[in-house]
C-alpha cells in the first residue's frame, strides 16, 4: 500500500524558541514551555527551558495551536502558533516580569507540578530523577520567600513545609504520626505459617490524594522488572486494591516492586463472577505518585539488607466514577493489601524466583492485611474498612 508523500511532511515537526526577559534580553531558564492544540484541554508537547532559556517541542503533527509559556515572577506568554508542512523556530520570544504576588503558581516539569500556594510548596521529588539535581533547587531558589538549606530542606516565609514529598523515605511528621493497619498474615487465614518477614503499612488522607505506605522487611532486595503493567508480581511486590464504593464492583488495583515498576488496572467485578469479568489493563492511574527506598544495595547477593519502603498518591480524581468525590470526611472505603514473597535462588551472580527439581517455580507466598481465606485477592468483600477521619 502508498502513502502519499504529504502524510510524511505533516508529522514528526517541531517547535524552538529562546525565553529572554524583556527588560534586559537575559535569557529565562526553567520555565515551562507547552502547546496546545486550538481547543483543546491537554497539551499536546511541553518542555523546560535550560540555562540558556532554549526549548525545543517535537513529535507534534500539523494543526493550530496555543503556545503557552510561565515562570513565577513573569506574566504568562500566550500566543497562537501554526505548524503545517516544516518545523519552527520562534527565535527570541520575550516575558515581562510581574511584581504581584500570585495566589499560586505552577511550574511543570517532567510532567509533574510544583504548586506554591502562600506559606505552602508542593512538589514531587521523585518527579525530577531524569533531571539535574541542581536544577529543581535552582528554580525554587527563584521562587519569592524559598530558601533552600544545605540538607535539602525547604522553606517558605521561614515556615518548614511539611507537605508530604512522594520519595519513599516516610520522614515527614505526618507518617511518624499515622498508625500503622495491623500485622500481615498467610493470605489463607488461620493454620498456615506465620509470615516469614514483617510488613507495615499507612494510610493519610487530604483533598486530593488517598496515600499509602508499607515498610517490607527484607534480607534480600531485589527486583528486575522494569516496564510499566508487565507482570509486576513475578518480582517481589506490593499491593493496594481499592474499591471505593464497596459495592465490590468497579475497582482499582496498583502494584510496585522494589524498583518502582507500576502495574496498575481496573476490575469491573471479581474473576469468579457468573460471567466473564471485564479487565482493563490499559488503564494507567492518571496522577499516580510512587517512590521507593531500598535500605540495603538493591540486587547484591553478597550482603544482607534492611528492606524496602514504598509510598503512594493515589489522586482522588482518578478513582472517581462520574464526579463522585469519595476522599471526605466520615466515608468509607474498602482497601486491601497483598505482598507477594518468592524464595530465590542465585543463579550467574542474579537473583531468580527458585524452582524445584523439575524445572517449575516454587509458589509464591501471598501476605495480606486480613485473610480472604484462600489464595485470591480479588474478593472485595472480605478488604478491610478505611473510615476516613478528619482529625489530624
Amino acid at each position: 500500500m502508498s502513502v502519499p508523500e504529504t502524510l510524511f511532511a505533516q508529522t514528526g515537526l517541531s517547535l524552538s524558541l529562546r525565553l529572554v526577559d524583556a527588560s534586559n534580553e537575559e535569557p529565562v531558564p526553567f520555565a515551562t514551555v507547552s502547546l496546545t492544540l486550538k481547543g483543546g484541554k491537554t497539551p499536546s508537547g511541553y518542555a523546560l527551558t535550560d540555562q540558556e532559556g532554549k526549548a525545543q517541542i517535537s513529535k507534534l503533527k500539523a494543526g493550530e495551536y496555543v503556545l503557552k509559556a510561565e515562570l513565577m515572577g513573569y506574566k504568562a506568554v500566550e500566543q497562537a502558533v501554526t505548524l503545517s508542512k516544516s518545523s519552527i523556530d520562534l527565535g527570541d520570544v520575550k516575558m515581562d516580569s510581574d511584581v504581584q504576588q500570585l495566589e499560586a503558581a505552577k511550574v511543570t516539569a517532567a510532567g509533574n507540578p510544583i504548586i506554591v500556594k502562600k506559606d505552602t510548596i508542593e512538589y514531587n521529588a521523585s518527579s525530577f530523577r531524569t533531571t539535574e539535581n541542581d536544577m529543581l533547587e535552582n528554580l525554587l531558589k527563584k521562587l519569592p520567600g524559598v530558601e533552600v538549606g544545605s540538607d535539602g530542606s525547604v522553606t517558605v516565609n521561614g515556615e518548614t513545609i511539611t507537605k508530604i514529598t512522594i520519595d519513599g523515605k516516610l520522614d515527614e511528621k505526618s507518617w511518624k504520626n499515622a498508625a500503622t493497619v495491623g500485622a500481615f498474615v498467610d493470605i489463607s487465614g488461620e493454620g498456615f505459617p506465620t509470615p516469614r518477614f514483617n510488613t507495615q503499612a499507612k494510610m493519610l488522607w487530604d483533598d486530593e490524594y488517598l496515600y499509602v505506605a508499607a515498610e517490607l522487611e527484607e534480607p534480600h532486595v531485589w527486583a528486575d522488572i522494569k516496564n510499566h503493567d508487565e507482570v509486576v508480581y513475578y518480582n517481589n511486590d506490593f499491593e493496594v486494591f481499592i474499591d471505593p464504593d464497596g459495592d465490590t464492583h468497579n475497582y482499582f488495583e496498583i502494584e510496585a516492586n522494589a524498583i518502582g515498576t507500576i502495574f496498575d488496572l481496573t476490575i469491573e467485578k471479581p474473576y469468579r463472577a457468573p460471567t466473564p469479568t471485564f479487565v482493563q489493563f490499559q488503564w494507567d492511574c492518571p496522577g499516580l505518585k510512587v517512590a521507593t527506598k531500598v535500605h540495603g544495595t538493591l540486587n547484591n547477593p553478597k550482603d544482607t539488607d534492611k528492606g524496602w519502603t514504598v509510598e503512594f498518591a493515589i489522586p482522588r480524581k482518578a478513582i472517581a466514577q462520574s464526579f463522585d468525590n469519595y476522599l471526605k470526611a466520615d466515608n468509607y472505603l474498602r482497601v486491601g493489601f497483598s505482598r507477594v514473597e518468592w524464595k530465590h535462588e542465585i543463579v550467574d551472580g542474579k537473583y531468580q524466583r527458585k524452582k524445584d527439581a523439575n524445572g517449575n517455580y516454587l509458589p509464591e507466598d501471598n501476605w495480606t492485611w486480613g485473610p480472604t481465606g484462600m489464595i485470591a485477592m480479588h474478593m472485595p468483600e472480605r478488604w478491610g474498612f478505611v473510615y476516613l477521619s478528619d482529625k489530624t
